[in-house]
């Protein structure tokens, strides 16, 4: 099934199902003018790809994605993959994010750490071009969701969590 969709260009990514041939799920990327298709790097105990939806740079040539790797203590920690739908590679492999979607500027994205016990905000910008990663926000709030120049999250105040939705500047 259809995981998401380019914005600007004619791009999806497909989610596919373990298969007889296969272990574990997977992600296609596909090009919908040509059809060509390409297998995307997920590591095979990926349980998460389903469920997490996959996101898109604002300008459409960038695809992100949350993938886990094993660290060296033989346990799972999450990772977004970053995929450069022009050059059909990886252009990097991010630890302990995950994407809630694309910045004020083509350039941007929106991230938050899926760091256990991290103090401070959760909130981080991901400059593409550079692979620069920076916290941002107070620590009282937590991201939900982003798209361009607006972003969704929760605030908690005295014990009691409340929704907002603000601007991006």
């Amino acid at each position: 099934w259809i995981h998401s969709c380019s914005p600007m260009t004619p791009y999806a990514v497909i989610f596919i199902g373990p298969r007889q041939n296969r272990e574990g799920a997977g992600l296609e990327l596909i090009n919908l003018k040509t059809n060509a298709k390409t297998e995307l790097p997920v590591h095979i105990q990926n349980r998460s790809l389903d469920d997490i939806q996959s996101q898109w740079s604002s300008d459409g040539l960038y695809m992100f994605y949350l993938d886990v790797k094993v660290n060296n203590e033989g346990k799972q920690e999450p990772i977004a993959r970053v995929w450069d739908v022009t050059s059909n590679t990886e252009k990097a492999v991010i630890p302990n994010v995950m994407c809630l979607g694309p910045g004020p500027a083509d350039n941007l994205m929106i991230m938050i750490s899926t760091e256990r016990d991290i103090s401070g905000s959760n909130l981080r910008l991901y400059e593409i071009k550079t692979g620069e990663l920076t916290s941002f926000g107070d620590g009282e709030i937590k991201g939900i969701h982003a798209w361009k120049n607006r972003i969704a999250y929760v605030k908690t105040e005295n014990g009691v969590g409340t929704i907002y939705i603000a601007d991006l500047k």
